[in-house]
């Protein structure tokens, strides 16, 4: 008589699978995976204490996209910036919802208008610059000069692939523009005639069949690729 192999059932092989490669973790407590070289400072602050990683929405119409990377934000430790106007009320309960209950814990500044942006970005960023207006004060332009400034449009002819390394010592903006029109007349010629701002793409496979990548996509590759950059680079 042939003998039958009794195979364990699929759900229960996957299941030892699992108990086999799941990693402790304590309650309350956070731990690197083994091997991850993890670095003993956290990876999403300054030396002086600033985040390193600011995401810029530029008028963003959808309220779920926003709040859906809130949540990235959070886990990558980044600060999410919106720049009116938008299509939407931000306390609306869609967008909570798209960020479930760790909305409250976003690390969030919503702006006027791109020009209160500019303001509040040349500020923060005046003392990482060392370049000096005529009258020996950092004008504006100047200040932006100080950062690390990526730009993400389909127009761009530089790849992401192609960015980095970043300095440790800077902080990095990323921006993203709106969903059907992208980004404004006004911030194009802003940091084109500035020279402040990169432009980036996305590799696209198909690009005559997608023509881009929904914008809390676009934001949470963008903010995954200097995040991963960094935490090698430290």
């Amino acid at each position: 008589m042939l003998c039958r192999t009794i195979q364990p059932p699929i759900r229960l092989v996957q299941t030892q699978l699992c108990r086999a490669i799941q990693v402790p973790r304590r309650r309350g407590h956070n731990r690197p995976l083994p091997g991850s070289g993890a670095s003993p400072f956290s990876v999403d602050k300054l030396p002086c204490g600033r985040p390193r990683f600011n995401v810029v929405f530029c008028n963003p119409q959808i309220g779920t996209n926003v709040g859906s990377f809130g949540r990235t934000c959070i886990g990558l430790g980044g600060r999410l910036h919106l720049v009116k106007p938008l299509g939407f009320d931000i306390d609306d309960s869609a967008v909570r919802r798209a960020g479930l209950d760790y909305w409250e814990h976003v690390d969030l500044m919503v702006h006027d208008d791109w020009r209160a942006f500019r303001r509040h970005y040349a500020d923060e960023s005046r003392s990482f610059s060392d370049h000096s207006g005529t009258d020996g004060v950092k004008s504006d332009s100047a200040a932006l000069l100080g950062t690390q400034s990526f730009f993400f449009t389909r127009q761009a002819e530089t790849s992401i692939v192609h960015a980095g390394p970043f300095s440790s010592e800077r902080p990095i903006y990323l921006f993203v523009g709106a969903e059907t029109f992208g980004f404004t007349e006004e911030i194009v010629s802003d940091y084109r005639e500035g020279g402040w701002g990169l432009e980036l793409a996305f590799p696209m496979h198909q690009p005559d069949i997608v023509r881009c990548f929904n914008v809390a996509t676009s934001a949470t590759m963008a903010l995954w690729h200097v995040y991963n950059h960094m935490a090698a680079q430290l």
